[in-house]
């Protein structure tokens, strides 16, 4: 077992190389987990004179470094990323980019799992298959930061931490309480997850509770500027571009990404090359670029400096927040004006679309799956219809496709159709629930379509039915 002293040693080492290696100390000191609040968490970790421990999210590897060390027997990462970092002074390529980590980072009981996305169901099941029915004695959590995902992680990987054990978090974001949450949270006290310890005035006191409200309310949030912007565009009919980069289109870009996404689709390399020339070689306003925040968007962000893409981000999921808040019908009320075409799968064909929302002029189909291999026909297709019917709105839902499709024609019509990267926003007012925020019953969809579409009363089942 090691004591306190020894944590502080290492802390104050892995402290100073990252301080070192950032050159900013003011970027280092928003980025990173401040020391005193982390040596705590290291120490309480110390205090069970663990054999066995685990973190998620690797960064620069200075977690890695001090928890390692705590461990007796292993210590595993389980990191995004699929580049190898054990180089023992500084890095390996990664598109371009040096990656550096610490050096002498690794320790006899470091097991790393590169390229394992933590919400998803393989990183859980290579989790136990390395642990071999061994459990954790203290789990670290340190990938995605906002709430849900910590969330997230802790109701996935809990059941690799013995009773008795400590779940530690680093900061988190869209709670209450102090933005550095150095927590600890004793197992046992699950689901509730009532007693979520934050280091306050350098004691382990403050309770901050993880209600229900906070999984529901996920990263949704829409930027009312941006939002605001786009409907008096769309009222004033002045023609602009919505294009939305979420964690498929990062995926293909950055190279994060198995075969086929969570909806089947199909990673072609040829697709990936084709994603990732939208973002090097960007398209000028009014073409809106549309990103994440969380762990992903991070690793975007830094990828478009090395690149140096200099593109002026927007919130890629106001449309969706909008739709799921109840807060549509302004949108629903320009696009009423407007003669919209709409470009998605066979569920979305014009006689499916309720009357209640609005009538779309045109529609163009696309396969379910894969409609990247369709890709010139659809654009010819797209022009086609815009030409013939005087289309001024083009709604897509096409997948990540959907992106260079927008990317290509905005030369073309940019300048008088506005096109809407959609997703699948318009799914559940044809009752198709193709995503979680539509099945979870965490929202009551009915109220919320009423809402959306600005009438007083809708009966629920018509709702369902999409008529």
């Amino acid at each position: 077992m090691i004591d306190k002293h020894e944590v502080q040693t290492l802390c104050n080492r892995a402290w100073q190389w990252g301080r070192d290696m950032s050159g900013e100390e003011q970027r280092h000191d928003r980025w990173m987990i401040q020391r005193e609040d982390f040596v705590k968490v290291a120490s309480a970790f110390a205090e069970l004179d663990p054999c066995h421990g685990m973190e998620i999210g690797w960064g620069l590897g200075g977690t890695h470094y001090v928890l390692s060390r705590v461990a007796s027997r292993l210590f595993l990462t389980l990191e995004l990323r699929r580049y190898l970092i054990c180089a023992p002074e500084v890095s390996t390529d990664w598109h371009g980019r040096r990656c550096w980590t610490m050096p002498g980072v690794l320790n006899k009981t470091s097991a790393i799992l590169f390229g394992q996305y933590s919400p998803s169901h393989t990183a859980v099941r290579e989790t136990a298959k390395l642990l071999n029915g061994r459990s954790l004695d203290f789990l670290y959590i340190d990938g995605c930061h906002e709430a849900s995902a910590v969330y997230s992680d802790m109701e996935r990987f809990r059941q690799f931490v013995r009773v008795g054990g400590l779940i530690g978090l680093h900061d988190t974001y869209r709670i209450a309480g102090p933005k550095t949450v150095a927590g600890l949270i004793r197992e046992g006290h699950w689901p509730e997850v009532k007693h979520l310890w934050t280091v306050d005035n350098n004691t382990l006191t403050q309770k901050v509770g993880v209600s229900k409200r906070t999984r529901q309310d996920r990263m949704y949030r829409a930027d009312p500027t941006l939002v605001c912007r786009m409907i008096e565009m769309l009222r004033n009919g002045k023609p602009f571009s919505y294009a939305r980069y979420n964690d498929g289109e990062w995926s293909a870009i950055l190279g994060y990404h198995s075969n086929i996404n969570a909806d089947g689709h199909a990673y072609f390399p040829e697709m990936c090359k084709e994603l990732t020339q939208t973002v090097l070689n960007p398209r000028p306003r009014p073409y809106y670029y549309g990103t994440l925040h969380g762990h992903i968007g991070v690793l975007a962000k830094v990828w478009c400096q090395e690149k140096g893409v200099d593109i002026p981000w927007v919130e890629s999921n106001a449309l969706v927040s909008l739709n799921h808040e109840g807060k549509m019908f302004p949108l629903v009320e320009a696009l009423r004006k407007r003669r919209v075409l709409i470009v998605g799968p066979r569920h979305l064909r014009i006689e499916r679309f309720p009357h209640y929302a609005f009538t779309p002029t045109a529609f163009v189909e696309v396969p379910e799956r894969n409609c990247y291999k369709s890709l010139d026909e659809i654009q010819a297709t797209v022009l086609r219809m815009v030409k013939t019917h005087k289309i001024e709105v083009v709604s897509f839902s096409a997948g990540m496709p959907t992106n260079i499709l927008m990317y290509n024609l905005f030369p073309i019509i940019g300048q008088s159709v506005t096109m809407l990267d959609m997703g699948a926003v318009w799914d559940i007012y044809v009752g198709v629930k193709s995503r979680g925020l539509f099945r979870n019953g965490k929202y009551d969809w009915p109220k919320l379509i009423r809402r959306n579409c600005g009438i007083h009363y809708l009966n629920e089942r018509s709702v369902k039915n999409g008529k």
